[in-house]
């Protein structure tokens, strides 16, 4: 990252930009008030001033974030990951074509993927990437409304495990109502047909696992496996995990949650992204540990 960055004209924007657009809202209710109350007069021009400075405001945001993107994130991404590259909008559905087949994502009509970030680390390549499944659905005043059926961060690792089938991991929750186990991602996938019930308490409430055949289901569940998943979870919430021949995917709830663009001010400096190399690599990690516990010398099969 180059040492004539500008932190605080950064900094700057970004409070800038905060400010106005909470002007801009107070403004806007009560122009809105005014007119309601007493009609034409004040109330649009509350109404004016207030769509004014949201709109500054706005580009105040826009400003800031195209600058700390091009000064501070690509950059800082290069240099902390070497041999990768970043791309903060991508604009290519095959990223997720085998998330999908997985049922590590689920399906929707749109999709919008951001921060890919690909790298080569220890002879595997890593990618990592957020995705956001919605539809559009229309509103009463004729614009249009983006409903979100899935949100989450995603890692594609490359690993022969030299498995012959697919094993899917997916932590879960007890719905209280209908007493059953409730995950983020689907349950069905024609890949994984078979319910694994393991016999131990603790993990069968907190995962639901499923795989193209008992056996295999079993083969994948070893010691060293159940302790990292249980890590996973511990670590970084609701995820779920596919294993198969040749790679690992993983998929955790919610987007950006290790790169993303800063939406504090204390949040821009050096040290941006610290953390996200310091998890990205833990996480790595525990996928080198749980494919080596697994890694056989059986006859492989690609069935995907």
């Amino acid at each position: 990252m180059e040492n004539n960055v500008d932190f605080l004209d950064m900094k700057k924007k970004m409070l800038i930009s905060k400010v106005l657009l909470v002007i801009g809202v107070v403004f806007a209710v009560l122009g809105y008030l005014s007119y309601k109350l007493a009609g034409f007069g004040l109330g649009i021009v509350f109404l004016l001033a207030g769509f004014g400075l949201a709109f500054v405001g706005g580009k105040f945001s826009s400003d800031f974030k195209n600058d700390f993107t091009d000064q501070v994130m690509i950059p800082t991404i290069q240099s902390i990951f070497p041999n990768s590259t970043f791309i903060v909008y991508l604009d290519d559905k095959r990223i997720t074509e085998h998330f999908k087949k997985l049922g590590m994502i689920r399906r929707d009509s749109c999709e919008r993927i951001t921060n890919l970030l690909a790298v080569e680390t220890g002879g595997h390549l890593l990618n990592e990437f957020s995705c956001e499944e919605y539809h559009e659905v229309p509103n009463p005043k004729g614009a249009v409304n983006n409903i979100y059926t899935y949100k989450g961060t995603e890692f594609r690792y490359d690993y022969a495990t030299n498995i012959d089938g697919v094993v899917r991991i997916l932590s879960s929750h007890k719905n209280k109502l209908s007493n059953s186990e409730k995950t983020f991602l689907p349950k069905e996938c024609n890949f994984t047909p078979e319910k694994i019930e393991t016999g131990n308490i603790e993990l069968d409430e907190s995962f639901e696992i499923f795989a193209s055949s008992q056996h295999i289901g079993f083969f994948v569940l070893n010691s060293t496996v159940i302790e990292k998943i249980k890590l996973f979870r511990e670590k970084y919430g609701d995820f779920g995990i596919a294993i198969t021949g040749d790679e690992l995917f993983i998929s955790f709830d919610g987007v950006d949650r290790f790169i993303k663009l800063p939406d504090k001010v204390s949040q821009i400096n050096e040290d941006a992204f610290k953390n996200a190399k310091d998890q990205i690599y833990d996480i790595v990690e525990m996928l080198n540990d749980i494919g080596y516990a697994i890694s056989k010398h059986v006859e492989k099969e690609n069935i995907i």
